[in-house]
């Protein structure tokens, strides 16, 4: 198969501050992705992890995708030979509001 298109060149300012979390998935052994009929992602969580204190974000891009994948407590570190099955997302929040209590959220909206 061709090899995967380049991933896109941002240029991140150094002061640009932001909270994310960044989420490591991966392929089960013997699954391989266009080979899915179902319409179902096959990938499962293999780590997560962020901050919501906002923080300088090259630095956050720097550090997170490294703690995710060997310091989620929930998970074994990831080991070399799943590298190949990996996939990253990185979620950016922004728009925060003030809520009025813990139950103060609509399902689809927050």
């Amino acid at each position: 198969p061709p090899p995967p298109p380049a991933p896109p060149h941002y240029q991140i300012p150094d002061s640009a501050s932001a909270t994310l979390f960044i989420t490591w998935s991966i392929l089960p052994e013997g699954h391989h992705p266009a080979a899915e009929t179902t319409g179902r992602d096959p990938y499962r969580l293999r780590g997560c992890v962020g901050t919501l204190a906002p923080g300088p974000f090259r630095k956050a891009l720097e550090t997170y995708p490294v703690v995710a994948a060997v310091r989620d407590r929930r998970f074994r570190p990831v080991g070399v030979g799943e590298v190949e099955r990996l996939r990253v997302g990185v979620s950016v929040l922004s728009g925060f509001e003030v809520a009025r209590g813990v139950w103060d959220w609509e399902v689809g909206r927050h």
